[in-house]
Order: C-alpha cells, then structure tokens, then sequence
C-alpha cells in the first residue's frame, strides 16, 4: 500500500516480514516489532475502552459468540495478550483484536440499519494481516447477514501474508471464509462488490493513491465503513467524501493525537 511514509524504515521492515511469511512461520509473526508498530499496535489502556464500548453497545450479541474459537483465531501469530472477560469467561485475546471487534460490530450494525444488503461482496483496501475479514465472516450470521466474497487489495508481499494467515484459520472454525482473496490493484476486478472498507489505510495513502482508487473502485460501490487517519501530506478527508452523502464522527476512542480520526459510514 502506497504511502507518504515513504522514508520510515518501519514499513520497509513490514513489507520484508510480510514477504517472509510461510504456513511453517506464520505462528510467530505478531510479535516482530516492525508487524508491532504497524498493526498490532493498539495498547492495553485503549483496548480496555474498546472492550468498554464493546460490551455496553453490543452486549446483546456477546452471547452468541463462540470466544473460545475467536480466542483461538486471535492467537494465530502469538501476539502479547491481555485478558478479557465474555460470558463470565476470561479470554486471553490482544488489545488490536477488540478494535477489530468493535469495528465488526459497528459494520454490520451500520449494514443492518442503513442499507438493504443482506449478501455482502466487500472490498477492504489495506488490510493488515486479514483478522478485520475473519470476524466479519464470523459475526455476519448475528445479523442476518452473509459474506459471499472478501477481497483485500494491498502490496504484494501484504498480500501474501493476508492469504497464509486466512488459510491457517480455517482450520480452526466452521466458517468457511468462501470467496477470499488477497490481491495487488493490478490484479483487481470489480465484480458486483458492494460494501467498501477500509481502516486506517486509504486516508494515509498519497493523494495519487487516494484519487486512483476512488475513482476506480470505491465510486463504484455504493455502501461502505471507514476510519479515516490523516497522513500529514493529507489532513483533510478527500473531497469525495463531501460529494455523497455520508455520516462522519470522531473516531471512539480517539487514537490519533496530531490530527483526530474519523468513521464514515454510507
């Protein structure tokens, strides 16, 4: 994924684990320090306020949701964990999966009430190492909701650590995850996607990148659940997003202390 980061070694020594990752090593890359400072980190304080809101905007579903396999799904990569308790159960899971939960529910909540999708063929531009893609697999029943198709576009060696580490979690839960792919933009076929995502990624891409994929692909579908987190070449929200209507608010918890993130909804 294209950034205006282009000087930080971190994302140098993100691509190069990234291309590295293979079904015998995929256990242990969570806690590399370059996947630490990209992705897997979210710390434990925030993911108590995530585990908050979590429980006091969703409780009505905490119950139908088989932790012990999502805590088995979450530990593929053996991050740090903290402790959590669901179901008067203590789950050992890391902070930056609640946000992901917490995203989860705030999408298919946001599907449910505002659009009449009931069968969802997503596209996610920058998706970390897929987990946003497992739980939305996961959870979508709890909505009456189903994912025929998940397509995840991001660099090459991105790409290639998504598609080993959605391959490892099948063999732990039911859920087929039918449909998956992990691809580069040149690779990229639209075909009747219709729910657009994408956490802080899009908004951190140069504006070359920015303007390509939106007049490409997210113009073209028509729903979608974002967390906008400015890059300092970019800080405002892309003008597109002023040209449909959308529902923008500050991201809860803020995690960005520069320029504050946003969710937009549509």
């Amino acid at each position: 994924m294209q950034t205006d980061k282009k000087k930080d070694n971190r994302y140098d020594g993100w691509s190069n684990l990234c291309s590295q990752i293979n079904s015998f090593n995929i256990y242990n890359f969570r806690k590399n320090n370059h996947f630490r400072s990209i992705v897997e980190n979210v710390s434990p304080q925030f993911g108590m306020q995530y585990f908050n809101n979590i429980m006091n905007n969703y409780s009505e579903y905490i119950s139908k949701i088989d932790w012990k396999t999502i805590e088995v799904l979450a530990n593929v990569g053996s991050p740090f964990n903290q402790e959590y308790t669901f179901n008067n159960n203590k789950y050992k899971i890391s902070p930056t999966i609640l946000r992901y939960v917490k995203f989860t529910f705030d999408t298919l909540t946001h599907i449910k009430n505002n659009t009449s999708l009931t069968e969802l063929n997503i596209v996610e531009i920058g998706g970390g190492f897929g987990f946003q893609a497992i739980l939305l697999y996961e959870f979508a029943h709890l909505f009456d909701l189903k994912v025929l198709k998940y397509t995840i576009i991001d660099l090459e060696a991105v790409c290639n650590l998504q598609n080993i580490f959605i391959n490892e979690c099948k063999k732990f839960t039911n859920i087929k995850y039918d449909n998956f792919q992990s691809v580069t933009y040149d690779n990229f076929n639209l075909d009747n996607d219709n729910f657009f995502i994408s956490n802080y990624a899009l908004g951190e891409l140069n504006t070359y990148w920015q303007n390509i994929y939106i007049r490409n692909v997210i113009s073209k579908i028509n729903h979608g659940y974002l967390c906008w987190n400015f890059s300092p070449a970019n800080p405002k929200i892309h003008s597109y997003y002023n040209s449909i209507k959308t529902i923008k608010e500050k991201e809860n918890p803020q995690t960005n202390n520069s320029v504050k993130s946003y969710i937009i909804r549509y």
